[in-house]
């Protein structure tokens, strides 16, 4: 005669990303902050204002170069917020 079967306790069931999907939700990592990103996307946008208006008063010196570290990094941050909101993050 056949035993039956019992399913796993549920924190056994699945894959291993299942489970650590699980948890991170359970912890509460995939909450959306909206007011946190409105807040860094804001201070980016005026971050890179700032390093625009720095370009203009710089013109073409050398000196202009100094502002090109800061400006890689805004924009390379702008490219990012862009992918989280393309996923819909």
């Amino acid at each position: 005669m056949a035993q039956p079967t019992v399913s796993p306790p549920l924190a056994t069931r699945g894959s291993d990303f299942s489970r650590w999907l699980r948890e991170i939700k359970s912890a509460g990592l995939l909450e959306r902050r909206t007011a946190a990103y409105a807040m860094a996307i804001g201070i980016n946008v005026v971050l890179m204002g700032l390093t625009w208006a720095g370009i203009a008063v710089v013109g073409s010196s050398w000196w202009v170069l100094l502002l090109a570290l800061p400006l890689g990094i805004l924009t390379t941050r702008a490219a990012f917020f862009g992918h989280d909101a393309g996923h819909q993050q």
